[in-house]
């Protein structure tokens, strides 16, 4: 093998370093690992940007629907009586702002918090606190109940879902009265006049739409006569005046407006009869539970005896107490079901007179006096009717029974 010395071996190092450093590199290749460089930064930069854009346009999405079905305003819903109170509920119907309308209705709220709660919680904590004031006895328990969502099937479905809710209140309370609700978009802009009467009585615009209606209804009505009555002297005039309003708002309980205070009363003894009658029962079998343990055991039976008996005739005064109860209940939901017919009737014997009144004003007909089979006298018009018969032949008929 050849050797080489420490200073050939020097040389020789010497010698391919200064021909590596001397050689110059090919500008082609210089470029192309420019170029290289430049486009693996370009990705790089382009897909953590993208990445970026993802992640915030992601967090954006939740964060807008979170807004829109949490925080964002989806429905109003407003309560008068006399106090109004306005709920205004997120998407999924629970409260999220509440704003009384008047000074009434700040002193309904101030010492209750219904934020947070669903719509029909909400409504019962304010019929409790309405009831606690006053506003709400008798046959005064009258509330309007406007429902506003742009979307109207799911304010009709509110409307459902809280009527249910406030009627098994009412019910639950023994409370007699009328429901009344509307259904309505909300409004960015309002009608002048509806403005107008909310600003001149500092009433909701429920309310204020709610008369309005009326007032087509019957043009003997002015607002000054209207703005200033309680939802319940409202309700009083329109059965006094029989307007039907059927067909200006969501639904009117027509029940409830010839439920007396007599029969929520006569109710209320049933349910307090009913329950004292389970007490007695129970304390009078417990009694006689112990009687039988202390014959067994061979004991002093004198003291439990004369409690057991004093306990058998509680429950038989009870057993009574809801005979009489029920009965007098029947009775008042019989006289509630002749108000209503009573009611009707006079809604169509107004309608016949009125009739009768202009018909006979056309026609100069003759009024004949007529006895009828009770001895009491009867009036009648002749008239002509749809068919063309004249109201002759029933005069003639009345003669000849005469």
């Amino acid at each position: 093998m050849k050797s080489f010395s420490n200073k050939q071996i020097e040389r020789s190092l010497k010698k391919s370093i200064s021909n590596i450093t001397s050689q110059k590199m090919s500008p082609n290749i210089l470029i192309d690992y420019k170029e290289k460089y430049k486009m693996n930064r370009n990705k790089l930069f382009l897909s953590l940007f993208l990445t970026t854009v993802t992640v915030f346009v992601a967090v954006l999405g939740l964060g807008i629907n979170y807004y829109n079905k949490n925080l964002r305003i989806n429905s109003n819903i407003t309560i008068d009586v006399n106090p109004s109170i306005m709920l205004s509920t997120n998407f999924y119907n629970k409260v999220i702002k509440v704003k009384a309308l008047n000074d009434d209705g700040e002193e309904i709220l101030k010492d209750i918090d219904v934020k947070n709660l669903t719509v029909e919680e909400a409504a019962n904590v304010i019929i409790d606190e309405l009831i606690k004031e006053s506003y709400l006895e008798g046959d005064g328990a009258n509330l309007l109940f406007m429902v506003q969502n742009n979307d109207l099937v799911k304010a009709q479905a509110i409307e459902a879902s809280l009527l249910e809710s406030v009627n098994q209140k009412l019910d639950d309370e023994y409370i007699a009265g009328t429901v009344i609700t509307q259904v309505d978009t909300i409004r960015k802009n309002i009608d002048e006049d509806i403005k107008s009467l909310m600003d001149t009585y500092d009433i909701s615009y429920s309310k204020a739409l709610f008369i309005s209606n009326i007032m087509e209804k019957d043009a003997t009505l002015t607002i000054e006569e209207l703005a200033t009555l309680k939802i319940s002297e409202i309700s009083k005039l329109l059965s006094d005046k029989n307007i039907d309003i059927d067909d200006i708002v969501g639904h009117n309980n027509d029940d409830s407006m010839y439920e007396s205070a007599a029969l929520i009363q006569a109710k209320k003894r049933l349910a307090e009869a009913e329950q004292t009658k389970t007490q007695a029962e129970n304390k009078a079998q417990s009694l006689d539970d112990e009687l039988q343990q202390q014959t067994k055991a061979g004991q002093n039976t004198d003291a439990i005896e004369k409690a057991y008996e004093e306990a058998e005739q509680e429950r038989i005064r009870a057993e009574q107490e809801v005979l009489a109860a029920q009965k007098s209940y029947e009775e008042a939901e019989k006289n509630k079901g002749n108000t209503t017919q009573n009611t009707e009737n006079n809604q169509n014997s107004n309608s016949e007179t009125t009739n009768s009144t202009s018909s006979s004003n056309q026609k100069n007909s003759t009024t004949s006096s007529d006895t009828n089979g009770n001895g009491e006298n009867s009036t009648t018009s002749s008239d002509t009717n749809g068919n063309g018969e004249n109201g002759a032949d029933n005069s003639a008929s009345n003669s000849n029974k005469n």
